[in-house]
């Protein structure tokens, strides 16, 4: 039963990872600190997302070898199953890890909620980009291609 609770508890260690940059130990642990209080509802996503990505996947694969066939000769027949299970793996680990991210994000947000750090709806407008009210408008129509590289190349 532990690999189950930690199924759900290192269910975001991935995306605190890339998305937070900390070291793997690091990962694992803020992972288990943002489900504190939630491992019911990701244990439930994730085997949701499981489940329809095993559907999917296998699904798949028995569609291509049905329609497909085996082919006359064991190196075929490998061909064939690499292929399926190569494409398989390409249609289904985009929408799993899109999951996990979405859980992390929202994860996130309710741990930061929960500190007082930041309230959904609540989050400080962000200024539009500045514009340059003097914005160079390059080289004239005319200028020889000599101009042009002269002028670009200016401080």
């Amino acid at each position: 039963m532990p690999g189950i609770y930690l199924y759900a508890a290192w269910s975001v260690a991935l995306p605190v990872l890339m998305i937070e940059g900390l070291g793997a130990r690091e990962s694992l642990g803020r992972s288990r600190a943002l489900l504190k209080g939630r491992w019911w509802p990701v244990a439930g996503v994730m085997l949701a997302a499981t489940l329809a990505t095993y559907v999917v996947y296998y699904g798949f694969i028995a569609l291509v070898l049905g329609v497909i066939g085996r082919g006359p000769t064991v190196l075929s027949a490998a061909a064939v199953t690499n292929a399926a299970i190569a494409i398989g793996m390409i249609i289904v680990n985009p929408f799993y890890s899109t999951v996990r991210t979405i859980l992390y994000y929202d994860l996130d947000l309710r741990h930061k909620d929960r500190d007082g750090a930041v309230r959904p709806g609540q989050l400080a407008p962000q200024e539009p980009p500045r514009r340059d009210p003097m914005p160079s408008l390059g080289p004239p129509p005319g200028a020889s291609a000599l101009e042009r590289l002269f002028r670009r190349n200016q401080p």
